[in-house]
């Protein structure tokens, strides 16, 4: 009698939680809905018609979960992933705007896109200066509209509507 009722209650309890809690839902399909920026050969407004320094503390961490020893490959698929540290030495400061910079080997365009900025505070206490917590960037991107070629990678820093530029030694070698 005992093990009737233990399976009368187990077959009951299993009946109501099927019942209310485990109707299966139509889950949405997951798509790329969310377009990533993309390269462009237009020169960014911020630096129309300005005078570029060169100049700044830069360092590429990763790029498409690559380091940067050599030249890292990249097809259109893989995107363009990259994340770093970027200040400028002469005032300690991070300015807000920040554009990562491919500039062919050989002729051609070069290509811009702006990096978002975030705090690193590793950055700032290896250099022990508070004041470039802000130093950290990073972007995601779109890279089909670079043509196949090898591009190095540039970090530009404007700060009070002064650019500066900075080479940072990493290549890419677009490949489709």
């Amino acid at each position: 009698m005992r093990m009737k009722i233990g399976v009368v209650i187990a077959v009951a309890c299993l009946s109501i939680a099927l019942f209310c809690g485990c109707e299966k839902k139509d889950e949405p399909v997951k798509t790329q809905t969310e377009s990533l920026p993309a390269f462009s050969n237009v020169l960014p407004s911020a630096l129309v018609g300005k005078t570029m320094d060169t100049g700044g503390k830069v360092f590429i961490d990763g790029l498409n979960k690559n380091k940067i020893e050599t030249i890292v490959n990249i097809k259109n698929e893989d995107g363009f992933d990259i994340n770093g540290w970027a200040f400028d030495d002469k005032t300690n400061t991070t300015p807000e705007t920040i554009f990562i910079e491919l500039a062919p080997v050989k002729d051609g365009d070069k290509y811009y896109i702006e990096a978002k900025r975030l705090e690193r505070e590793d950055v700032a206490k290896y250099f022990n200066k508070p004041e470039i917590k802000k130093a950290g960037f990073i972007i995601k991107a779109d890279i089909k509209s670079v043509p196949s070629g090898e591009y190095e990678i540039n970090i530009i820093q404007v700060a009070n509507g002064t650019p500066s530029r900075a080479a940072t030694g990493g290549k890419i070698n677009k490949m489709n």
